[in-house]
């Protein structure tokens, strides 16, 4: 007897928790319909542009060009530009090349330059 209540009262238990999953789904679901029709409206009210409407309108634009189909592949950017560096190298205060590397604070360059220093600890302040 012991075997069968349980076996109803686990039967029973599984109802109840799908019972409250499919509740959770659908208050989640009719939150989101919600949310969806207050921005809208607030859409309508403002002038503005919704953003469901927004992104639909730019998921239709990118599907016309063909972006969404795994079927074609695209060439690479023919307008592309290769940018060549100087690479230097960047000694600490005492001209020293030795000892552990470590980042220095942003120095003041223009925004057009974005090489990183690197200052180099002299060994005699590495402790071993």
């Amino acid at each position: 007897m012991s075997g069968f209540l349980q076996f109803l009262l686990s039967l029973v238990l599984k109802f109840a928790l799908a019972v409250l999953a499919i509740a959770f789904a659908v208050v989640v679901i009719v939150i989101a319909l919600l949310v969806v029709i207050f921005v809208l409206i607030k859409a309508l009210i403002t002038g503005q542009t919704s953003v469901p409407a927004e992104l639909l309108s730019r998921f239709r634009q990118r599907r016309a060009q063909g972006i969404f189909s795994g079927s074609i592949a695209r060439a690479p950017n023919p307008t592309a530009q290769i940018v060549e560096v100087e690479v230097r190298d960047v000694s600490d205060r005492l001209g020293t090349r030795t000892g552990t590397p470590t980042v220095s604070r942003p120095s003041r360059r223009s925004s057009s330059d974005s090489v990183t220093d690197v200052a180099v600890k002299p060994q005699s302040a590495v402790k071993e």
